[in-house]
C-alpha cells in the first residue's frame, strides 16, 4: 500500500508536526502544505473539494489528512487501510460523521464524490462531512464508530487510538495528558 502524507498548513516551523506523525508510519510520502498557502477555513475546504487536488494524489492508494493540532501515538495505520475514509468520530453529529483534521482517505474515492456531487458549505459545513455523506450514499467502505474511535480521538474521550485531533478544546487537561501518556513506556 503506497501512502503519502499531506499536512495543508501554512504555518512555519511545522517540523514537529511533521515529527509528531511520521516517526510511526511505514515508509511515506510527506506533502508540505505551504505549497497551498491556505490562509482560512473557507480555502481549505475549497482545496479539499477540488478534483484537482485529489488528481494530484491518485499515485497514493491511502492519503494520511493531519493538522497542525494532531498526531499520532503509535505505529498501526496499516489496520485501517481498508476504509476509505476514517477520522474521529463527532460528538453530537450521527455517526458516521468523523473528523478530517486527522484522517485517513482513498483519494479515488475522494474523486468520486466530487464528480457525484459538488461540495456546498451551506449543506455541509466542513469538507469532511460531505465527504462522509457521499462515501455513505455511494456505498464505500466507512468503519463502524467503535473502529473510529480506535483511529482518532477528537470531541469523545477515548483510550486505545492511534491518534488524535484537536482534542484540547473538547476534553479536560487531564484527559488529554491521560490520551498523549497512554503509550509510554
Amino acid at each position: 500500500m503506497k501512502l503519502a502524507a499531506v499536512i495543508i498548513d501554512s504555518r512555519p516551523l511545522l517540523e514537529g508536526t511533521i515529527e509528531r506523525h511520521v516517526k510511526y508510519l511505514p515508509e511515506v510520502e510527506v506533502i508540505h502544505g505551504a505549497l497551498y498557502m491556505i490562509d482560512s477555513i473557507d480555502n481549505y475546504n475549497t482545496l479539499l473539494t477540488s478534483a484537482k487536488f485529489w488528481e494530484t494524489l491518485l499515485k497514493y492508494d491511502r492519503v494520511l489528512i493531519f493538522q497542525h493540532d494532531s498526531g499520532l501515538l503509535r505505529t498501526g495505520i496499516e489496520e485501517f487501510y481498508e476504509y476509505d475514509f476514517i477520522g474521529a468520530p463527532i460528538k453530537h453529529i450521527d455517526f458516521p460523521a468523523m473528523n478530517g483534521g486527522l484522517s485517513l482517505r482513498n483519494p479515488k474515492a475522494m474523486v468520486e464524490c466530487i464528480k457525484n456531487a459538488p461540495y456546498s458549505s451551506a449543506i455541509y459545513g466542513n469538507e469532511d462531512l460531505f465527504y462522509c455523506h457521499q462515501l455513505k450514499k455511494l456505498g464505500y467502505h466507512l468503519p463502524t464508530k467503535e473502529v473510529a474511535s480506535k483511529f482518532s480521538v477528537e470531541t469523545i474521550y477515548n483510550l486505545g487510538s492511534l491518534g488524535w485531533h484537536a482534542m484540547n478544546k473538547y476534553l479536560t487537561e487531564d484527559q488529554c495528558k491521560t490520551i498523549l501518556n497512554q503509550y509510554a513506556v
